[in-house]
């Protein structure tokens, strides 16, 4: 249909699917999974999984559900709100496909647990959480935090494979941080669901740190006379995280043209499928709000 030659294509970014893995392989292509959709596995197959968990948000959706559903109930709530002088909003239901849409759901639930615990008490829910699954919500909500924001980093037009290694100790590090300031068990009732001290952190924090480790490194290093060309761009003062690497490559190739040609291969491709969905979906103008996120059930 294009008309794209094997030889032209590098790269090709796909979802984890093993059927798309085998056919790029059986194309003679090499291929990156899409960081998004590894985000998507790594969050629902793994954290919001666990069964606690997994029954703390089922009671969540039924008590979101019952005002979807309940115009009478949606409009006393609003009552709620304003009689407790806070902004109107609709909780947010969530959808299977798409992880960060339970994280929307998970914090509007916390942002209206004030007016959800007044309506209780004068009118009957479907289901509500106990003070433990309150907890979990919080504490979900709270970890969960960075991976949105990482979601959100890579699934514009401008993140490419450059980004995934800096991505990933950045969130790395966040979580090992999270892990040591936090080892309360959740599922004990006297659990403290607080953020610690270490939620206060966020990925910008995490990389800014490993630039200042890798500098001591650089100081301790300035003496070394190799004068490969490695050396001289692991000498180099790291770009800011907001500027574009391919065109530091792009400013430098005359100096390292062997690392330029490397670059240039091997980090120009986009690290997720948002830009292809971007393309072909009838809903482009609202890719990045509601389709950042995405597994194989919704496709």
């Amino acid at each position: 249909m294009w008309k794209i030659t094997k030889e032209k294509v590098h790269v090709v970014v796909r979802d984890n699917a093993r059927n798309m893995a085998k056919a790029t392989s059986e194309f003679g292509v090499p291929s990156l999974p899409c960081m998004a959709h590894t985000l998507q596995l790594a969050v629902s197959g793994g954290a919001l999984s666990q069964r606690n968990i997994a029954d703390a948000l089922a009671v969540g959706r039924r008590v979101v559900g019952h005002f979807k559903h309940s115009p009478l109930a949606c409009s006393r709530f609003e009552d709620i709100q304003k009689e407790l002088s806070m902004p109107v909003k609709k909780l947010q239901q969530d959808a299977p496909t798409r992880w960060n849409s339970t994280y929307y759901m998970m914090q509007s639930l916390m942002e209206q647990k004030r007016a959800l615990s007044a309506y209780a008490a004068d009118y009957e829910l479907p289901a509500t959480l106990n003070a433990t699954q309150w907890g979990i919500l919080e504490k979900m909500t709270n970890l969960l935090e960075p991976f949105e924001q990482l979601t959100k980093d890579i699934s514009s037009a401008e993140a490419t494979a450059a980004d995934v290694i800096p991505a990933v100790m950045s969130l790395t590090r966040l979580l090992a941080k999270t892990d040591e300031s936090d080892k309360d068990d959740p599922t004990q009732e006297d659990w403290n669901p607080a953020p610690k001290k270490a939620r206060n952190k966020s990925l910008q924090d995490m990389y800014q740190e490993i630039l200042a480790e890798n500098d001591i490194i650089k100081q301790a290093t300035a003496g070394d006379e190799t004068a490969s060309q490695v050396h001289a761009y692991l000498g180099e003062v790291t770009i800011l995280k907001k500027e574009c690497p391919l065109k530091y490559w792009k400013s430098n190739q005359m100096r390292f043209p062997a690392l330029a040609r490397v670059a240039r291969k091997y980090l120009t491709a986009p690290c997720t499928s948002v830009d292809s969905e971007r393309l072909f979906s009838a809903v482009s103008n609202v890719i990045d709000e509601k389709r950042n996120q995405t597994s194989t059930n919704g496709l």
